[in-house]
């Protein structure tokens, strides 16, 4: 196996990218491990050398490669240093980075009329009690096919033509997720209104208490998420995380 990180691979961070420094370094390795640039076992090189040669943080790294050993693309250990899985995923597709998200759309007259839609998803809020880091809850991360590209949402999606919200969630927490779930009963409706290049979008989500009953955990393939883990209540304050997400955890919290 190879003992340093492939010479090829020139890793950048980009000052004007909106994407966090950690995430843009996060995607070109997951990318390079996909694409079979970096091969299983291949060795990384040490946090604060990659640090000083791309010019960042040693903390940018290392959560960057924190990131990628939670999502299945590492392993760490003393002696060994930090390798490349040896059965990494290989479901994150090889595609531009989203267009960004304007913060702000102009009340010029010359601006585009943006068209605009309604979305309407449905959502499974699903938590467990750990031994070790006491409660989780079930969380996927938006991959770069989707426009909130690096946001951890619940676990969920749109509602098709026909659909009853209650069905479309159990379908959509398997093919994010592979978990089988039932609903345990409607928690709230979440409405937010986004601002995207190419369109104005009120997002409508359903959100249910749900509950594991089979199935086995893995990565949603070719998908708008990337990454599905069970993430400790705490590790919450350190990820990008949706609002939503966090007011459905303060609802069902309060209801108890």
């Amino acid at each position: 196996m190879p003992d340093s990180l492939e010479p090829t691979l020139a890793i950048t961070v980009d000052p004007l990218d909106p994407t966090p420094p950690y995430e843009q370094i996060r995607r070109q390795f997951a990318l390079a491990v996909n694409s079979g640039t970096l091969r299983p076992g291949a060795r990384l090189v040490p946090v604060r050398q990659l640090a000083a040669r791309i010019g960042v943080a040693p903390g940018t790294v290392a959560r960057a490669y924190r990131e990628l050993e939670s999502g299945g693309y590492l392993t760490s250990s003393r002696g060994a240093g930090t390798r490349v899985a040896e059965n990494p995923p290989r479901v994150l597709k090889m595609a531009p980075p989203p267009a960004p998200v304007l913060s702000l759309i102009s009340d010029d007259s010359s601006a585009p009329d943006l068209p605009r839609t309604t979305r309407v998803g449905a959502y499974g809020l699903v938590t467990r009690a750990d031994a070790v880091s006491g409660s989780q809850v079930l969380l996927v991360r938006s991959s770069a096919q989707s426009k909130l590209a690096g946001q951890w949402f619940l676990p969920g999606g749109g509602v098709e033509w026909g659909e009853r919200p209650e069905d479309a969630v159990v379908r959509e927490l398997r093919e994010e997720t592979g978990l089988e779930v039932e609903v345990e009963g409607l928690l709230e409706v979440s409405s937010q209104i986004y601002d995207f290049y190419d369109e104005h979008q009120h997002a409508l989500r359903i959100i249910y208490r749900v509950a594991v009953v089979g199935g086995a955990l893995r990565p949603e393939p070719d998908g708008t998420t990337d990454v599905v883990e069970w993430v400790p209540m705490q590790r919450l304050l350190t990820l990008n995380v949706a609002d939503f997400v966090r007011r459905a955890l303060a609802v069902s919290a309060g209801r108890g």
